[in-house]
């Protein structure tokens, strides 16, 4: 992954989320800062808070899989 020198934007929050999965930045809403544990909600009006490497990423999953969100239909099998 390349490094890049753009700064993310957020707003500090207390206590991490709840129901929240580890995510990539691009789908993220939340991050906790890798040497602090510090937790941030992302925010465009929010202040700059450092680079993306510094952080992990998170999006809430409040009524959805953490994995396969993808939105595709499984398939039911069909009684003949």
């Amino acid at each position: 992954m390349p490094r890049t020198k753009e700064l993310i934007k957020g707003v500090p929050i207390p206590v991490q989320p709840a129901r929240i999965s580890r995510c990539g930045m691009s789908r993220a809403k939340f991050a906790k800062r890798q040497v602090s544990g510090e937790w941030y909600e992302l925010s465009n009006q929010g202040r700059s808070i450092g680079s993306p490497t510094e952080f992990d990423f998170y999006m809430e999953t409040e009524g959805k899989s953490p994995v396969g969100t993808s939105g595709a239909r499984k398939r039911e099998l069909a009684e003949v």
